[in-house]
């Protein structure tokens, strides 16, 4: 027959694991942010025919990585932090814009139908870059879109 053993720790021995096991999450959790790559602030405007967007978000998605930063555009300026930033690329881009009726921000209306999409490449550094995205463009997109089976 197989011998069941105990466990059984004192007071201070607990105390000292606890602490050593703290020890070792804190320096390995510590540890990555110095390592990790720098990345640049992305800020800008937009604009639809002329007038900055109201409301919307803008993402741009590195093709290479597929990482993304996503950034909300009020009254047309979008940015971003720099610790939630690109590293420099080549970019997809999609913007949404809404009518900011009062309080509705992203809520309201559309501006457009579906996403409007680009692509940019920025160097690794902080970029402002402002985008011009017109009705004709917008509309030319939409009709070549399939559209949905419902």
């Amino acid at each position: 027959m197989m011998e069941r053993r105990q466990f059984c720790f004192s007071k201070a021995q607990s105390i000292f694991g606890a602490a050593v096991l703290s020890a070792c999450c804190i320096a390995g959790c510590g540890s990555g942010v110095t390592d990790a790559p720098e990345t640049f602030e992305v800020s800008g405007y937009v604009n639809f025919d002329g007038e900055p967007v109201p409301a919307g978000m803008i993402v741009f998605e590195n093709l290479a990585t597929g990482n993304r930063v996503a950034c909300s555009i009020e009254d047309g300026y979008y940015e971003n932090q720099a610790r939630k930033g690109h590293k420099g690329g080549k970019f997809g881009v999609q913007v949404s814009g809404f009518v900011n009726e009062g309080e509705g921000g992203m809520d309201g209306p559309r501006l457009w139908q579906g996403l409007w999409t680009t692509e940019v490449e920025f160097p690794a550094e902080s970029v402002e870059k402002t985008f011009e995205i017109s009705r004709d463009e917008v509309q030319a997109a939409a009709s070549t879109t399939p559209e949905e089976d419902t």
